[in-house]
């Protein structure tokens, strides 16, 4: 079958990156034929420029960026090579495949494409098939004003599937439709097979590494006491050279050696979903914050961390000295990823 994805494949965002490049791979695996579909949405393209124009009048914001220039710009490289190892595109009309899969990430939020609508699939399929593979909203309730056209486009899925529950009840009680349940692409890849993407240099010594997708100094002040509790050290990734004190710090890994240094880690103290979930994949001792709740985006993390029984490793309420038993939360997710796989493979038929 000939099918195209359409997510976000070329944001530079780890978590973005990956469960595009696994729900490829998945796909793949099956027998398929597979590209990611082009689209150019203007709210996307701005998070990945490295320097905004429209920006410079603020002189502030001009002496950081171009202070951080050579970084971002080989950050962004270590993205693009990882799209041309793993990815590929299409421009044809989606149309022209047997079928179209939204998902996953955060295709549905309003907020962050500025209401474009092409992440819903509103084309006219014909005879292609519309899927939703894990979409998500990422927000705890749908405009008013954006109602009926959410409706309309989630009715004319052939095959609907969610990553949260959360999602699963929101558009149940909202509209009446009813969806599947399924995990976020990068739990459909196992922990041995992401190490086929790791690249760049392999730590080998055990730390506590710390991942913000937004500045947070709980996160970093639990960090410390972490560390000077273990005797550990703290790595980051960080986006200016101007970072934390008493951490050692990657400002340019893309997304493969991202990957990599979350499976050396000894802890994992994190804000961000998929930060999370490769916690849970490879088996990290982890500890968690909720982001702030004006983003309305922490019903991702709750969701995906009660479904484990992980959620008393939120770090207000956590002991430093408990040890995750991994042993409930493996076989759990194990249900869910052969769950998940069926789905894929109903769609396929």
């Amino acid at each position: 079958m000939k099918i195209s994805i359409v997510t976000f494949p070329k944001a530079i965002n780890y978590g973005t990156a990956l469960q595009a490049a696994a729900l490829k791979r998945k796909l793949e695996d099956l027998g398929n034929e597979v590209r990611f579909l082009e689209h150019k949405c203007e709210e996307i393209e701005k998070t990945n420029r490295v320097f905004d124009f429209r920006e410079a009048v603020n002189p502030k914001y001009t002496l950081a960026h171009l202070y951080n220039l050579p970084v971002a710009l080989k950050r962004k490289n270590n993205f693009k090579a990882f799209q041309q190892k793993y990815m590929s595109f299409s421009n044809a009309a989606p149309q022209s495949f047997d079928a179209v899969v939204a998902g996953s990430d955060q295709i549905w939020n309003y907020r962050l494409t500025a209401d474009d609508w092409f992440y819903f699939l509103d084309f006219e399929k014909q005879n292609t098939k519309k899927i939703a593979y894990a979409g998500s909203f990422g927000l705890s309730n749908i405009p008013d004003d954006k109602k009926q056209k959410t409706k309309e486009c989630l009715l004319d899925f052939d095959f609907l599937s969610v990553r949260e529950q959360t999602a699963k009840a929101l558009i149940e009680n909202e509209f009446g439709i009813k969806s599947d349940l399924v995990v976020d692409p990068t739990f459909l890849i196992d922990k041995n097979e992401w190490k086929q993407f790791f690249d760049g240099d392999l730590y080998s010594d055990g730390y506590i590494y710390v991942y913000n997708v937004v500045y947070s100094p709980t996160v970093w002040e639990f960090a410390y006491k972490l560390a000077e509790k273990t005797g550990k050290k703290i790595r980051t990734v960080c986006y200016s050279k101007i970072h934390r004190p008493n951490a050692e710090c990657c400002f340019t890994a893309g997304p493969s050696e991202w990957l990599s240094h979350i499976s050396a880690a000894d802890y994992v103290v994190t804000n961000s979903f998929h930060g999370v979930a490769f916690s849970i994949n490879f088996n990290k001792q982890f500890f968690f914050e909720l982001p702030p709740q004006k983003l309305g985006v922490g019903s991702r993390i709750v969701d995906i961390t009660t479904r484990y029984g992980l959620a008393d490793r939120e770090l207000t309420k956590a002991d430093m000295d408990a040890v995750i038993d991994y042993t409930y939360t493996n076989q759990r997710l194990n249900e869910d990823r052969l769950a998940s796989v069926e789905f894929i493979k109903s769609f396929l038929k």
